[in-house]
């Protein structure tokens, strides 16, 4: 949505139009990153909440495959 609005307004004239884009562009940028640290929190936090029980499930299912391909060579 911003972008579009920024495309008509620099589109309808000359330099003070890109100065404006320029201004703009800089308060988009500077919403988008402050909504961002907060959100990179609350990601990294459920992540740190996921991490052992992932964890478990990756390796359990390492064994399983490790435990599969040896029956395969006893198999054999």
């Amino acid at each position: 949505m911003i972008f579009s609005f920024l495309l008509c307004v620099a589109s309808c004239g000359g330099y003070e139009n890109l100065e404006l884009q320029k201004t703009i562009e800089k308060k988009a940028d500077s919403i988008f990153r402050r909504q961002l640290k907060p959100l990179n929190k609350r990601i990294d936090s459920i992540c740190d909440l996921n991490y052992n029980k992932q964890f478990k499930e990756a390796i359990d299912s390492i064994k399983s495959k490790q435990i599969d391909e040896i029956k395969l060579i006893l198999d054999k």
